[in-house]
């Protein structure tokens, strides 16, 4: 079910908190080139940062952290993109990656930010390592309905 946030002007998709709580990222669906990802300051309700990615609707969002830096991947109907952001700056977003890929539902990144993992094409599973920004292969089985949830295991 999709929810509207008071202040947003889109249907959300998809919530996702840091680790800290404090910064609330909120994927979108609706209106063609509008921002549909904003990060909203917890504490003060704000908006501070928001992007229309190439990847359209966001259907999916996953934080992790490293040191010194903090991951947001997201995923949505035209594709995959990942973010990322000093500790020291939250709000200083710079895209590292995004690609157009077919229809993506889900996606999840491990907490040490080595490597995110989508469904592509509502079938696949797909994965990229971070750090190298390459795709890895992956072998997983096709599901004939679809992948609409992911999560890694601690190790």
């Amino acid at each position: 079910m999709t929810r509207r946030i008071s202040g947003l002007p889109d249907i959300v998709g998809s919530l996702a908190f840091t680790k800290d709580g404090r910064t609330l990222a909120v994927g979108s669906m609706g209106r063609a080139g509008a921002p549909h990802l904003r990060l909203l300051d917890v504490d003060s309700r704000k908006v501070t940062y928001e992007a229309a990615p190439a990847m359209g609707e966001v259907y999916s969002l996953a934080w992790a952290e490293t040191a010194d830096s903090r991951y947001l991947a997201v995923c949505g109907n035209l594709g995959i993109g990942l973010w990322k952001a000093p500790l020291s700056d939250p709000t200083n977003m710079e895209q590292v990656y995004e690609v157009q890929r077919p229809f993506c539902l889900a996606t999840v990144i491990d907490p040490q930010a080595r490597f995110m993992v989508w469904v592509e094409n509502e079938r696949e599973l797909k994965a990229w390592d971070i750090p190298t920004s390459r795709e890895l292969p992956l072998h997983a089985p096709e599901m004939q309905q679809g992948w609409h949830g992911l999560t890694l295991l601690p190790d």
